[in-house]
């Protein structure tokens, strides 16, 4: 079971690395350069960057722990449901961190919702 290592290991990184550059760079997330200046008035991309950030390291993390399918002595059942589940939770975590930050650091957001 060491091939789970690599890609565990792998995928934590990249989404480390996404999670520093959302917040070293946040002008450089999706949207944010199309929106007007108004509206970039009301969204406070910092913060935002910051959350995106903080939901991708922990994707990062979780990723991480399917590495820990690898040990020996765990069942092989056990070894794959834990290694599914590191690389599918971060995938649904990403869509929530985004759509947080969007809810949680842009003042018009709500109303775009109601329209």
């Amino acid at each position: 079971m060491a091939w789970l290592i690599l890609p565990a290991v792998l995928t934590a990184a990249v989404y480390r690395a996404a999670g520093h550059l959302a917040a070293r760079y946040p002008e450089t997330m999706a949207g944010y350069n199309a929106m007007s200046a108004e509206r970039r008035r009301h969204a406070d991309i910092r913060a935002a960057g910051r959350c995106v950030a903080r939901y991708r390291r922990a994707a990062g993390c979780v990723s991480l722990a399917g590495a820990g399918a690898a040990f020996p002595g765990l069942p092989k059942v056990r070894s794959l449901r834990i290694f599914g589940a590191s690389a599918a939770f971060p995938v649904a975590l990403l869509p929530v961190g985004s759509f947080r930050a969007s809810w949680k650091y842009d003042a018009e957001f709500l109303k775009r919702l109601k329209k």
